[in-house]
């Protein structure tokens, strides 16, 4: 079984969005926007689309014996490490993608960094901790470039520089939180 985080996120939603092309037109390629917008129309409400794609991959995967789950806030209050471990251990994933975290611009990152610190940390050490107690195969973290130190040598950044130096104080906060997630995966 494969968990996904974040799905109401950025990078999850278009996760989902994909999939639902890919879905629409029965191809190995994304489909157009109309194909797109005729299955939503058909589907109704995003939760009958996150729904619709659960059923939809889990039988497309189940040759393979994998499902998918794609979660969001509603589903698991991931900064809560005992409704975490809870539900790892109802759910039993195998994979997860962890894609869930506190986010919300440029200004709240500056107003509110330890906050963005805490929560971020939380959410990331709950998941990968439950990923631990259950023993998930294989965990796949979304990091972000804005965790990376804000001066660099040269450009494009390598993945090897990003403990060198601070981030850029505007996302320090949800930076450090994300660095941390690096660091506790590799355990």
């Amino acid at each position: 079984k494969i968990l996904v985080t974040g799905s109401q996120g950025m990078v999850g939603s278009n996760l989902r969005e994909v999939l639902l092309r890919l879905m629409a037109t029965g191809k190995e390629k994304p489909g157009s926007e109309e194909d797109l917008a005729k299955l939503e129309a058909e589907l109704g409400t995003s939760q009958n689309c996150n729904d619709f794609l659960e059923v939809f991959l889990s039988s497309a995967l189940a040759s393979r014996g994998a499902s998918l789950k794609f979660i969001g806030r509603q589903d698991c209050d991931l900064e809560d490490p005992i409704a975490v471990s809870l539900f790892f251990k109802q759910e039993q994933p195998t994979h997860v993608i962890h894609l869930a975290a506190k986010v919300g611009g440029l200004f709240a990152n500056m107003q509110a960094r330890a906050k963005f610190f805490e929560s971020n940390t939380l959410i990331n050490m709950n998941v990968l901790r439950a990923c631990q107690e259950i023993n998930v195969e294989r965990a796949v973290v979304m990091l972000s470039t804005c965790i990376y130190p804000d001066k660099v040598e040269s450009y494009p950044i390598k993945e090897e520089w990003l403990h060198v130096g601070p981030p850029h104080p505007s996302n320090e906060g949800y930076a450090m939180a994300k660095r941390m997630c690096e660091v506790r995966h590799g355990q």
